[in-house]
C-alpha cells in the first residue's frame, strides 16, 4: 500500500533523526546502557520528530539485537513494532482520548505484563490536550509504574501539562529543525523518489516549513504529484503550492511602499491570475514585512525567511529605507488581522484588494500605526526636500567669467605711498594697440566660456543619464552625482550607509563608467561616498529615534 512520503522515509535509527542530536544522543545512550526512565515527555513544535524518537525508544527498549543503542530493526520485536503489530505497543492520541475512563483503560492494562514484548510502551500524543480528572488518574501510576511500562507523552505546548506530571518525566526539548538539514534530506528524499529537481529550488520548500520536516516532506509529496514527472523548478513549486512567486511578490509590496495603487492592484491581479492562493498570499507579505523590519535595524546580519528573494539582500535593504519603520509596523497589524481573518473564514478577492488599498494609502486607514506611518512619510519627504535645497549644486556653476570663487575672504589694503609706486619714462613702454588687446581679451574670453558651457552641458547630459540608472527605492536618499577629478571620476554622494551598501556594487559601478565612456568618450571610474549637508544630520537622528 502507498504511504506518505512522511511515513515511508520516517528514522529508523537515532542516527538517522535529523536536527535533534542533543535528544537522539542521550536516548541512545540510555538505551545502550540499559538506564531507562519509565516516563519520559517530549515537547516542542509541530512536525520536529517527536512521535519519531517516542517509536525509535519504544524499539530501543525491546530490541532483542540491540546494536550500541541503535534498534536493529530485524528481530522480531523490531519489525512487530514497524509493522504496528504488537499488542504491547499502544499510541493513543489524547486530544480524542481525553476522558478519564481512557486513562484508567490504561491504568488497567498497564498492570498486566507484556505478551509479547519486553516492556508495555504506550505513546500519548498531544498529551496537554487531557482533562483535569485524565491528569489525575495519570498522576498515579506515573508515580509508582509497574517495572514494565513505558510512558512518552509528546506535547506542542508543554505549559499545559500540570507541574506533578512534568516532574515525574525526564524532559526532552526539540528545536525547530535547520533549514540546511531540511533541504539536504530533501533532495535525497527527491533522488530517491525519481523526482528531477533544480539546484536550489528546494530551498522554497524548506524556508516554508518553519523547522518541521514533516511539514517540507509533505509540500514535497504534493510538488512530485504535480509536476508528473517534469522537472521541479521554482515556478513549478509556486504552481503547486499556490504562492505568489517571488515577481509577483516583490513588485507588488514594492507598489504598496511607494503609493501606486494601481501598480499595486495590477501586480496583485497578475499573481491572482497566476494561481496564488489569497491565505499564502498574506502569509508571504506578512513575512517579507518581518524581513524588512529585520533588515532595517540589523542590517547584514539580518536572516530572512521568505523565499525567492532571500538572495537578493540590496533590494530588501532599499525597500527597508523607503518603507520606514513605522509604516511597515503598519503593514504588520493590518496583515495580522488580514490572517487571522483568513483562518476564520477564509478570504475574498475584493477583501485583499480592499487591504492593497489601505497598504499603498496609509491615508485612507485609521488607528495609530496608520498615523505613524503618514507622519514618517512625510517628515522623511520633508528631510530630502531640505538635504536637496541645501546640496552645493555644481550645475549653478555655469559661465560666470572664467572661474567662481566661493566664501573669498575680502582683506582691506592699505593705500601705497607716492615712494612706493614705481615710475616709467614713456620710452621704457612699448607701443601697444588698446583696439586691438581689448578685442583679443574678448575673444578669449568667449572661447572659454563656451568651452566651459559645452562641458557643463555634457556633464549635465552625463549625470541625468546616471541618475535614472539608479533604483527608485533608492534616489530619496541619493545625496547628488558629481563628476570630478578633471571629469573623470563619477562620485554617487549618498545620504546614508544604506544607500551607499546598495549603490557599491562592482556591477553597478561598472555599468557607470561605462555609461559615462558611452556618453562622453574617455575612461571613467565610478565610486560611492558619504556626504550630506551638516543641517541635516540633527533631522536624521530625529527620524531614525520617532
Amino acid at each position: 500500500m502507498y504511504q506518505s512520503l512522511y511515513r515511508k522515509w520516517r528514522p529508523q535509527t537515532f542516527a538517522d533523526v535529523m536536527g535533534q542530536e542533543h535528544v537522539a544522543d542521550t536516548l541512545r545512550k540510555q538505551a545502550a546502557s540499559g538506564r531507562l526512565s519509565h516516563a519520559y515527555i517530549f515537547t516542542g513544535t509541530r512536525g520536529t520528530g517527536k512521535t519519531t524518537c517516542a517509536r525509535l525508544l519504544v524499539k530501543a527498549a525491546n530490541c532483542l539485537d540491540l546494536r550500541d543503542g541503535d534498534p536493529c530493526n530485524e528481530c522480531d520485536a523490531c519489525l512487530a513494532i514497524n509493522r504496528e503489530e504488537a499488542v504491547d505497543f499502544v499510541e493513543i492520541d489524547a486530544a480524542s482520548n481525553n476522558g478519564v475512563d481512557n486513562v484508567r483503560d490504561i491504568k488497567e492494562q498497564a498492570l498486566y505484563t507484556p505478551v509479547y514484548l519486553k516492556k508495555r510502551a504506550y505513546i500519548i500524543d498531544e498529551v496537554h490536550m487531557l482533562s483535569g480528572g485524565a491528569f489525575n488518574a495519570l498522576l498515579k501510576i506515573l508515580e509508582e509504574p509497574p517495572e514494565h511500562v513505558l510512558f512518552i507523552l509528546a506535547t506542542t505546548e508543554a505549559q499545559k501539562v500540570p507541574a506533578t506530571i512534568l516532574s515525574r518525566c525526564q524532559r526532552f526539548d526539540f528545536r525547530r529543525i535547520p533549514e540546511e538539514d531540511i533541504i539536504a534530506t530533501l533532495e535525497r528524499v527527491a533522488a530517491a523518489e525519481g523526482a528531477d529537481a533544480a539546484p536550489g529550488c528546494l530551498g522554497v520548500v524548506a524556508s516554508l516549513a518553519d523547522g518541521a520536516l514533516r511539514n517540507a516532506l509533505t509540500s514535497l509529496e504534493l510538488i512530485i504529484a504535480h509536476a508528473g514527472g517534469r522537472r521541479v523548478d521554482a515556478e513549478l513549486i509556486d504552481q503547486a503550492l499556490g504562492l505568489s512567486g517571488s515577481r509577483y511578490l516583490f513588485k507588488l509590496y514594492s507598489r504598496c511602499v511607494e503609493g501606486d495603487v494601481n501598480g499595486a492592484l495590477e501586480a496583485f491581479e497578475q499573481a491572482f491570475d497566476a494561481g496564488a492562493d489569497l491565505s499564502a498570499l498574506a502569509d508571504e507579505m506578512y513575512t517579507m514585512t518581518r524581513d524588512l523590519l529585520m533588515a532595517r535595524f540589523q542590517g547584514k546580519n539580518a536572516h530572512l525567511k521568505g523565499h525567492g528573494y532571500g538572495h537578493d539582500t540590496q533590494a530588501i535593504a532599499g525597500l527597508a529605507v523607503s518603507a520606514g519603520a513605522s509604516r511597515l509596523v503598519f503593514y504588520a497589524r493590518a496583515l495580522e488581522q488580514m490572517i487571522n481573518k483568513a483562518a476564520l473564514k477564509g478570504l475574498r478577492k475584493a477583501e485583499f484588494e480592499m487591504l492593497i488599498i489601505q497598504l499603498a494609502l496609509p491615508e485612507a486607514a485609521d488607528g495609530n500605526e496608520a498615523l505613524l506611518a503618514r507622519v514618517e512619510t512625510l517628515e522623511t519627504e520633508l528631510m530630502m526636500i531640505k538635504a536637496r535645497a541645501a546640496a552645493p549644486d555644481a550645475r549653478k556653476r555655469k559661465t560666470q567669467g572664467i572661474g567662481h570663487v566661493e566664501n573669498a575672504e575680502i582683506k582691506e589694503v592699505a593705500p601705497a605711498t607716492e615712494e612706493e609706486i614705481p615710475t616709467a619714462s614713456v620710452d621704457e613702454v612699448p607701443p601697444v594697440s588698446i583696439q586691438t588687446a581689448t578685442e583679443q581679451t574678448e575673444e578669449e574670453i568667449n572661447k572659454k566660456n563656451e568651452a566651459v558651457e559645452t562641458a557643463d552641458l555634457s556633464v549635465d547630459k552625463l549625470r541625468s543619464a546616471l541618475e535614472a540608472k539608479v533604483p527608485r527605492s533608492v534616489k530619496p536618499f541619493l545625496f547628488s552625482v558629481d563628476i570630478e577629478q578633471n571629469k573623470t571620476e563619477i562620485l554617487f554622494k549618498c545620504a546614508d550607509e544604506i544607500c551607499i551598501s546598495l549603490l557599491d556594487s562592482e556591477d553597478f559601478l561598472t555599468m557607470a563608467a561605462r555609461e559615462a565612456e558611452a556618453l562622453c568618450g574617455g575612461h571613467f571610474t565610478a565610486r560611492c561616498v558619504l556626504e550630506r549637508p551638516a543641517e541635516t544630520d540633527d533631522r536624521l537622528a530625529e527620524l531614525e529615534e520617532f
